[in-house]
């Protein structure tokens, strides 16, 4: 059996060492002896895998191959917790609740920067590193606007709107620094809520059709 013990889960450098070299242990196994199920890495183009059993030369048990991509997903999860963990006691103070853009570094340069950092370290591969960037940002993106929804007025000013589209436009110039593609897509919820309340023109909301049109991720059920 093949378990990951919760004993220093706070410890980001180990966890994604662990994830990177397994992921390559595991790469590495079914290229040797399941070359059909080799996926390529960062090219979005994966290999149509065939069934390990059916080569009588592969001497890999399959069972082995797959518990080895489980074990895999699990850090991946576990470190995906504890960034999560360490980014939901800052999102709203330093984003939401500041009265400047002067917070953010909490999340930029605490946290972000800080996994980047690891990734980059232990060699995590490029794909893996974007998707946890991209689910890393959209927790900020649900807490924010879930956060915005629950607070109602007393932060939905159009002077806060302001304050909320730069610490955004930030976030968004972070991943790009760090070549990492496409992350404002996973904020799309917090930034159309942002451009309302920026909006000083709100007669588009006597027309429901055009608040359809115009907030897409808002109006969306």
């Amino acid at each position: 059996a093949i378990s990951i013990s919760a004993e220093g889960s706070s410890h980001r450098n180990q966890i994604t060492m662990w994830l990177s070299q397994t992921e390559r242990l595991h790469d590495a196994i079914v290229e040797k002896y399941c070359p059909s199920e080799k996926r390529i890495k960062d090219s979005g183009v994966p290999i149509k895998p065939t069934n390990p059993l059916e080569d009588s030369t592969n001497t890999i048990p399959k069972r082995f191959i797959h518990d080895l991509k489980e074990l895999t997903n699990k850090i991946y999860n576990h470190l995906l917790e504890v960034a999560y963990e360490q980014l939901r006691p800052l999102v709203v103070p330093a984003i939401l609740e500041a009265t400047d853009t002067d917070r953010l570094p909490l999340i930029t340069d605490e946290v972000l920067s800080q996994f980047y950092q690891s990734f980059n370290k232990h060699y995590l591969y490029p794909s893996n590193s974007q998707q946890f960037f991209g689910q890393m940002f959209y927790f900020i993106n649900a807490v924010l606007f879930n956060k915005l929804v629950e607070k109602g007025s007393n932060l939905c000013t159009c002077a806060n709107g302001f304050r909320l589209k730069q610490s955004i436009t930030d976030l968004e110039d972070w991943g790009s620094q760090k070549s990492l593609k496409h992350l404002d897509k996973y904020l799309e919820h917090i930034s159309q809520a942002v451009n309302v309340l920026v909006m000083v023109d709100k007669a588009i909301f006597m027309d429901k059709g055009m608040i359809n049109l115009s907030l897409i991720h808002i109006s969306e059920p």
